[in-house]
């Protein structure tokens, strides 16, 4: 897994979060649909929970993300400290 970001906190209150980004292009990540969540960014592939991207768009020096089955600020506080990853094979040329 490639880690290329962490949620930092909710956004609003209809289930967005702010994520922040370790890479340089952090939008051409709207192209994969399913990002992949953990709290340890060492974790096995196994480790990492598969979620469907409903939107992302840039927000200042980051992004604001959301999630299929993520529909409130309350689910969303639940994803903070995430990490966000992708297998390599999925990862935007």
């Amino acid at each position: 897994m490639i880690v290329m970001g962490r949620i930092v906190a909710p956004f609003g209150v209809q289930g967005w979060v702010k994520v922040h980004p370790f890479g340089d292009d952090p939008l051409s990540w709207r192209r994969m649909p399913r990002w992949w969540l953990s709290a340890d960014d060492t974790a096995a592939e196994t480790g990492w929970q598969a979620h469907t991207l409903r939107g992302c768009r840039q927000h200042g020096k980051g992004l604001i993300a959301a999630f299929e089955g993520i529909a409130d600020r309350n689910a969303a506080e639940t994803l903070q400290g995430q990490y966000i990853a992708a297998p390599r094979d999925a990862m935007p040329e």
